[in-house]
């Protein structure tokens, strides 16, 4: 799955939905193919066009994922109304889980319960310890990118990479169940 960002200025334009799931199309690529993240503060800017565009996406096929959760202060009567599978939990929340303060911790839990109520899945996102990886699994959060599995690199590097871990058998630098995703590319490409 390729996932793609959409900035708070593309909510403007009203056809793009139409636009990128055309090419799809003409590519003869499948709509659920992609993935089409919208920063929690974009869509709070403009909700009635980042609800009216992700609803279009939707009815197309493409996922859709609500990133940097926690950062802009949503409405809980638009998260609901949000047409997204997909809520990626801001890397701020992260940093610090595994302090002794607590704090985040418990932001962290009550962010993944209440996603996984809304029916959505969860993202962790900035993950950068094995120690993090294991509280997020512990937590319930089914995916996770950061530098813990991967720094960024090329699409060409990417490939080579996970082409020499699955030919040495190496294991993926994970908790044991946690599906994660590499953080190397701006679309993730899961490892299951």
């Amino acid at each position: 799955m390729l996932s793609v960002n959409i900035s708070a200025a593309n909510l403007g334009e009203t056809d793009l939905s139409e636009r990128i799931t055309t090419g799809l199309t003409r590519r003869e690529l499948l709509c659920s193919s992609l993935e089409i993240e919208l920063t929690e503060s974009a869509i709070m800017d403009q909700p009635d066009q980042a609800l009216g565009m992700l609803q279009a996406f939707r009815d197309a096929g493409v996922c859709l994922a609500i990133d940097d959760f926690g950062t802009g202060h949503s409405s809980l009567a638009y998260l609901q109304r949000l047409p997204a599978q997909i809520v990626k939990i801001d890397q701020a929340f992260i940093r610090d889980l595994t302090e002794a303060t607590g704090s985040d911790f418990v932001l962290v839990e009550t962010m993944i319960g209440l996603a996984h109520r809304l029916g959505y899945r969860v993202v962790a996102e900035g993950i950068e310890t094995a120690e993090a990886a294991v509280i997020l699994e512990e937590l319930g959060c089914e995916e996770a990118q950061g530098f813990w599995f991967a720094r960024p690199m090329e699409a060409d590097r990417f490939v080579a990479w996970l082409s020499e871990r699955q030919r040495s058998a190496q294991p993926m630098p994970c908790a044991a169940s946690l599906r994660t995703s590499s953080a190397g590319m701006r679309g993730r490409t899961f490892i299951r």
